[in-house]
């Protein structure tokens, strides 16, 4: 077993000449620059930005959440397919031409309408 009691716990490489942290540990907190992992068990996860997928491009495919907004797109596997965007009070869905085919509005009452 190999313990470390630090504040700041550093690995650092320096491309360009210039350290650059990879991954720190300062005051109990990680951090990491960049990271890829294979399977993870999650049981809380708090995401204060945006996650997307690897292939989104917006309007065009991919999935993309903004978390701070509550809004959700799908787009088609592949360009031209399509999308879906959902937010707590709209849904619309347009189709591979960008035609608007579906919009649900929740209104103050809390009832959903198609629009």
């Amino acid at each position: 077993m190999v313990v470390f009691l630090v504040n700041l716990f550093s690995v650092t490489h320096q491309p360009d000449r210039a350290p650059k942290s990879v991954f720190a540990v300062n005051n109990g907190q990680v951090f990491m620059s960049r990271v890829i992992i294979n399977q993870a068990g999650i049981i809380k996860l708090i995401i204060t930005g945006e996650g997307k997928h690897s292939n989104y491009i917006q309007r065009q495919h991919g999935i993309r959440m903004r978390l701070m907004t509550s809004e959700f797109e799908v787009d088609g596997i592949r360009p031209g397919q399509g999308r879906t965007c959902i937010t707590h009070q709209l849904m619309h869905s347009d189709d591979v031409n960008g035609v608007l085919r579906i919009r649900m509005e929740g209104g103050s009452d809390g009832r959903y309408r198609c629009i």
